[in-house]
């Protein structure tokens, strides 16, 4: 960050009274099982608001956003469809709508939410913010996995029975399950000649191509060895996250 961005970045005080009715609104429609896109102002100012909150689809970094999220910059990539597949990639359920005036490439996402788009319903708003809601959105976790808390911090889902999972969370060698009071799950690790058994859980990544000009995921697939909860997070630690081995005991 620059030292401007610094400046604009950081909620000022009225930005927080501003922020209290529109949190509000997203807990009562539990808008922590889903991402949330915020169309960005200038310099992202909302992203150090509400990250504490929900688990925002976009973050302040440009050149993050530029690799991942190509169709915000260029000239004729932003469309009705392509915006759709894109909330869908992201499983994104809700779109909040800023008073303030957007980010230079925000405005044509600003524009778009103006239009009246078939696949968005507007649910709330006031003098500050417009919130709308996704019809029929992409869940974060595949079947048979529900999402019971998708924070920035930390994904919690509910497995109903064993097998591999989709989770569409950029994958990433320090992503790791934990167990309920935050301890670090370990890889599964054989014994003697043995193959590894996977008894609490483990991660590999899983590659989706990109449509309507979107590049390719690498998403992380979840292999949970029976039902029940599991919660993924990042720890930077050493060893790095909870990874499967390339063979494991059925």
């Amino acid at each position: 960050k620059t030292a401007d961005d610094v400046i604009h970045t950081t909620p000022s005080a009225s930005w927080a009274r501003e922020l209290a009715p529109l949190v509000d609104r997203l807990k009562r429609e539990k808008a922590d099982r889903g991402r949330v896109e915020v169309v960005p102002v200038r310099s992202h100012r909302e992203s150090s608001a509400l990250a504490p909150y929900v688990n925002l689809a976009r973050g302040w970094n440009r050149q993050r956003d530029l690799d991942r999220n190509p169709i915000f910059y260029g000239e004729d990539t932003l469309t009705p469809v392509s915006y759709h597949e894109w909330l869908k990639r992201w499983a994104v359920h809700y779109v909040v709508l800023p008073a303030d005036d957007p980010d230079t490439a925000a405005e044509q996402e600003a524009e778009l939410l103006g239009t009246g788009l078939p696949y968005l319903r507007e649910v709330w708003s006031d003098a500050n913010w417009k919130l709308y809601e996704v019809k029929d959105p992409t869940q974060i976790a595949d079947p048979p996995a529900t999402v019971q808390r998708a924070g920035a911090d930390q994904l919690v889902v509910s497995v109903r029975s064993k097998g591999p999972v989709l989770i569409r969370v950029p994958y990433s060698p320090w992503l790791g399950l934990v167990d309920e009071d935050g301890h670090s799950v370990h890889a599964p690790k054989g014994k003697d000649d043995r193959l590894p058994v996977n008894r609490e859980g483990c991660l590999t990544k899983q590659t989706e191509g990109g449509e309507e000009g979107q590049p390719e995921d690498e998403w992380t697939v979840l292999h949970a060895p029976r039902a029940g909860v599991y919660r993924i997070t990042g720890k930077y630690q050493l060893p790095r996250g909870t990874p499967c081995p390339e063979e494991m005991a059925p």
